[in-house]
């Protein structure tokens, strides 16, 4: 089954690559569907989450109902099967999800030589030789990249919220009284609360 070949996926690669990471991760949890991923020591009110799912002939009928839209028919699939991949990165306060964070998605598109991802637009896309080498590259290096580059270098989570809208930011050190002194700042919470307690 593809969904637990990428959960195993996943937690190989994190067991390999864990000393990349600036937080180290594991998985906390997984399910048929999904996997929660944590980093050590962080606040839980960020969430990050594997999921995927697989479809038939999905992109051909989006082609059919909004062929307005030219990045929606850049990937038809006809009728062979896809699956999709994401990782979100989201903020959730008081059973809300406040925000996204990040978030990382691959439609895995087979094609004869390998596999290529359908939400990029033809002339950007890559051929990985396996649907592994797809995953790695374009899911797992992405989150990798996304804690250390802009994850841990962050001390503060601080919200916003102004009428019915609501946001999240990843604040330095340096940066977090004009952080809390904006209008629409609503509350701040410590990335890593043991440290900050």
């Amino acid at each position: 089954m593809p969904r637990q070949q990428l959960y195993r996926e996943l937690n190989q690669w994190l067991a390999l690559n864990k000393d990349r990471f600036h937080i180290r991760p594991s998985i906390d949890k997984s399910s048929h569907n999904s996997a929660v991923i944590k980093l050590d020591g962080l606040t839980k009110e960020i969430r990050i989450t594997l999921t995927s799912s697989r479809f038939r002939g999905w992109s051909t009928r989006l082609l059919r109902t909004r062929s307005v839209n030219p990045f929606l028919t850049a990937f038809p699939c006809g009728s062979k099967w896809a699956g999709t991949q994401n990782i979100s990165i989201a903020v959730d306060y008081d059973d809300f999800t406040w925000d996204l964070l990040g978030d990382f998605d691959v439609q895995e598109i087979r094609q004869p030589d390998g596999y290529v991802c359908g939400f990029c637009l033809p002339k950007f896309r890559k051929l990985y030789s396996t649907r592994k080498s797809l995953w790695i590259n374009e899911l797992f290096e992405r989150l990798l990249k996304w804690v250390n580059e802009k994850l841990a270098p962050a001390s503060w989570l601080v919200l916003s919220a102004q009428e019915d809208s609501t946001w999240a930011d990843l604040v330095l050190q340096t940066n977090l009284k004009q952080a809390e002194s904006a209008p629409t700042h609503f509350k701040t919470i410590s990335l890593r609360p043991n440290l900050h307690d």
